[in-house]
């Protein structure tokens, strides 16, 4: 009897570790942090003149809506976009927007639909979204940094260029 008492003391011990190991890592974990504001003003300052060349042609370009790698989206009526196809995107000259978006090593590109502002996401995570964005019009509100942000807002990154910060919170 005694015998099993003590295997069963043991298990309850070994269990109740196991499960306070477990809680404790669940608690513990938090996601990495997102591209720090210091990485993302390295970035473009490297590449800013390429920054400059895509944002001055999507602004120009009032059929643009967004771009990913391979593909061009415009407008196809007040409230639907379509892709181009591949002869499209060379016939049109939009292939010199491909490439710019890949020398800046960015994934994608989207202007709003009243064309304010054009937005290149870095990275998307729960929800939230970080990047950059031109605008001739000014954002707000303008924090002093996104790293440790819990709410939307810029940082001025030069005349028109913005990082920004779409929280999910």
């Amino acid at each position: 009897m005694s015998g099993s008492a003590h295997v069963r003391r043991y298990l309850v011990a070994i269990g109740a570790l196991v499960l306070g190991t477990i809680i404790a890592g669940v608690l513990s974990y938090r996601s990495p942090a997102m591209t720090s504001d210091a990485e993302l003003r390295k970035r473009f300052t490297e590449r800013r003149a390429a920054f400059d060349s895509l944002a001055m042609l999507a602004v120009v370009d009032t059929q643009l809506v967004g771009l990913e790698p391979e593909t061009v989206f415009v407008k196809a009526s007040a409230t639907q976009n379509r892709r181009l196809t591949d002869q499209e995107v060379h016939a049109s000259g939009r292939s010199v927007f491909l490439l710019l978006l890949q020398r800046i090593g960015l994934p994608s590109l989207s202007r709003e639909r009243n064309g304010d502002a054009i937005w290149f996401v870095v990275e998307s995570r729960n929800g939230s979204r970080k990047g950059y964005v031109y605008s001739r019009k000014p954002q707000q509100p303008v924090l002093g940094s996104l790293d440790a942000a819990n709410q939307n807002g810029y940082v001025t990154l030069a005349p028109g260029w913005f990082l920004f910060l779409q929280s999910a919170d």
